[in-house]
Order: C-alpha cells, then structure tokens, then sequence
C-alpha cells in the first residue's frame, strides 16, 4: 500500500509597485545522474533518486549506466533502465513505496543540501536559509536551523515565522510561531515519526519550498545472481536436447532426423526478486538455418528465449543450435539490512 502525503504547494512573493505581496511558484530545477550521486548520506533519497529520473531519449533507458556496479555492488553494470527499477524495488521491499511525487520532493530536498540549485529563481530559498544535517537522515531527532537573510529591496529587517511540521513535532509542537530578525539565527529541535516528516516554512511572508526528510530506517540490502533458463520437463532426444540448454539438430538422413527441432528456455522470477532485463544474454553456436531469439517480455515474472534449429527438407542442408543457453541476472533482496555505513564504495552491498 503506497503511503500519501500531502505536500503543500512551494511558493513565494514578490512586491508589487504598491509594496504589496505577489504569489510567485517556486518552480524547481531538473535534475541529472550525475546529481543524484552526489547523495551520500540517505539511502532512501538516493534511491528515490534514481527510481524518479526521466531518460531524455527512450533509446538511453537500455545503455548502460556508468558507475551502477559500484553503486549496487553488482556484478555487471546496469542500464538506465534496470537501474531505475531495481531503485523503486528496494524502496518497495523496505517499505518507502512513496508515490512519485512524494520521492521528487524527498530527493529535492536531498539536493539543496549538496549545493544543487533546486530553486536559483525563488525570492523565498534566497532570503530564507535553511540548514538541515545529515542527521535529519540517520537519527529520530536533528536540529534544523533557520536565517532571515533578505537580499531584496524593502523586505523588512526583523520578521514573523510560522513552521509547521507533519510527521514529528518542532520543539514538542506541530506549530511554532514566533519573531525573527535579519541574520539572527533561530534554532529548532525536530523529533520524527516512523514516516515521511513534512516541514512548511513561512518568514516575512516568504513561502520557503516545502523540506520533505524520509524516516530513519534502514534500506535492504540485494543480492544478485545469474539465472539460466530451463525448460521443463527437460527433452533429452537425439539432436534434440532442451532442458538446462539447447542442442539441436535437423539433418536428413541423421539420428535426429530433417524436422525443425524447438527449445524455448525460460527464468521464472524469484518470490522477492527482481528480474534486471537488459542483463539477458543468449549463447550458443548456430549452424545454417539455425536461430536464437529473446522473446517479448510480457510481464515481470519471467523472461524466455527461443532456440530454434530449422529442417530444410530432404537432402537438405545440416542445420544445428550447439550449447543453447539463456541468462539473466536476478536482485534478490537480502532477509536483513546492511550494517555498515553509507559510502559510495559499500552502498548497497552484497550479503
């Protein structure tokens, strides 16, 4: 069941001629792989990164993604494609399968830490410094600091605040009001739930985009493992072999006899596990009128190919598939979490 959130739409003001406020959208950049790696204190917001990301060109999805062996500790590297779906698999299987834009605001907050520009063009990000630790992503309880810092013409030196939080409490409180000057630095106590915590942030009129910090929890860890296709019940006829591999054969005048022989060999998804498609591989060597094709996927629980060793009629041509065989590699997702540290070098490892 996907958990909602409620999220508050980020605004901001802009005075008129008569000094009066404007509601001004703070519109929130794009952002890129490269971005996202630079996550590297939230598992949750890392992953929730990848699992939202756009391809630009739909031909991009299947290239592979550089560097996405360290980052899953896989033993090939992934696609773009592959990447983004074993991402919103761990998210799901660890209990964070938050709907789409509750991961966009999770990972835009992530980025405003990092130096991203999420909002460049919002007076509200300009002149509302916000601070939020690492902490916020590895303990119940962080300190969130907050500065009025007005760069603009005829914004006032000393303002009110209003922070109200969803998921946890500032101070003890899900409201806290209160008076705040230029550069004077206010300091909050915040304390999470076992959910998604939601800080919306109001000084001097200045809507700051909404703070979005997934709860502290640990993200499974995957393993992964080679796959080959079988066929069942296994075939064992003469030039006719089809169970852990093809060997076939279609000659006239042979043993195996000139009709077209068929293996179509087949990975069953595990229980908790995730089938990475463009990791598949067909091997096998082929002789004349011979094939080996990858079926059309048609749904997440299996994946086949088709190995096929044409007759060509009397007297004609030997046809032959020797040492057929069909892979794919599986996530399985591990019974226990990691226990070490996030890094780049060990996040997500094998167990």
């Amino acid at each position: 069941m996907k958990t909602m959130l409620l999220l508050a739409a980020s605004s901001a003001f802009l005075l008129g001629a008569a000094g009066q406020p404007h509601a001004q959208a703070c519109k929130p950049e794009s952002f890129t792989f490269q971005d996202i790696e630079k996550i590297n204190f939230s598992h949750v917001a890392r992953l929730s990164g990848y699992s939202v990301i756009e391809e630009k060109k739909d031909e991009q999805k299947h290239q592979k993604f550089d560097g996405s062996g360290k980052i899953y500790n896989s033993p090939v590297s992934l696609s773009y494609d592959d990447s983004r779906s074993l991402s919103t698999f761990l998210l799901q299987q660890s209990g964070f399968d938050y709907q789409d834009d509750v991961r966009l605001s999770i990972v835009r907050t992530a980025l405003s830490k990092t130096g991203a520009a999420m909002y460049k063009d919002c007076l509200a990000a300009q002149v509302i410094k916000v601070e939020i630790p690492d902490a916020a992503y590895s303990q119940k309880e962080f300190q969130l600091t907050v500065t009025w810092a007005p760069t603009v013409k005829d914004l006032p030196p000393a303002v009110d605040y209003e922070l109200r939080i969803l998921g946890g409490t500032a101070e003890g409180s899900e409201i806290r009001t209160g008076h705040i000057k230029e550069k004077d630095a206010k300091f909050f106590k915040i304390e999470k739930l076992d959910s998604v915590t939601q800080i919306d942030l109001i000084v001097g009129g200045q809507k700051y985009p909404s703070i979005v910090i997934p709860p502290t929890r640990p993200v499974k860890s995957v393993q992964f493992f080679k796959r080959f296709g079988t066929y069942s019940p296994p075939r064992h006829g003469p030039g006719n072999e089809c169970s852990d591999h093809a060997y076939l054969v279609a000659e006239d005048g042979s043993v195996a006899g000139p009709d077209t022989k068929i293996c179509r060999l087949c990975v069953m998804r595990s229980a908790d596990g995730l089938l990475l498609g463009d990791t598949a591989e067909l091997e096998g060597q082929l002789i004349d009128a011979s094939s080996k094709t990858q079926d059309p996927v048609k749904s997440g629980l299996e994946m086949c190919a088709t190995f096929v060793a044409m007759g060509r009629g009397k007297n004609g041509p030997r046809t032959e598939v020797r040492n057929g065989r069909f892979y794919v590699y599986e996530a399985v997702a591990a019974p226990t979490p990691p226990a070490q540290p996030l890094t780049v070098q060990n996040f997500l490892p094998m167990q």
